[in-house]
């Protein structure tokens, strides 16, 4: 499996471990749908240009996740870069 599979599958098994912690966290729920849709693309699926340049997984762990759970925002760091890295191969 390579690297950006498993930063995104780690990723999402503590986005929704969080989520599960805190259910009133509902930032936790749009990072979920976005690493999903992430993994989606990176796994065989179609990918939508226009929806992976809506990605807000970086500003999200900025505002919302960093003071919750600052081992959680910095994963999310680094999957906000990779998705900036899927739209520059998207293009």
């Amino acid at each position: 499996m390579n690297r950006r599979i498993n930063l995104l599958e780690e990723a999402l098994l503590k986005s929704r471990a969080a989520f599960e912690r805190a259910p009133n966290m509902f930032p936790l729920a749009s990072v979920i749908a976005q690493i999903q849709y992430l993994l989606d693309g990176e796994s065989g699926g179609a990918v939508d240009e226009s929806r992976l340049a809506t990605v807000s997984i970086g500003q999200i762990a900025a505002r919302d996740i960093d003071t919750f759970d600052g081992s959680l925002a910095e994963l999310l760091y680094e999957v906000s870069a990779e998705a900036r890295v899927l739209l520059s191969e998207a293009r």
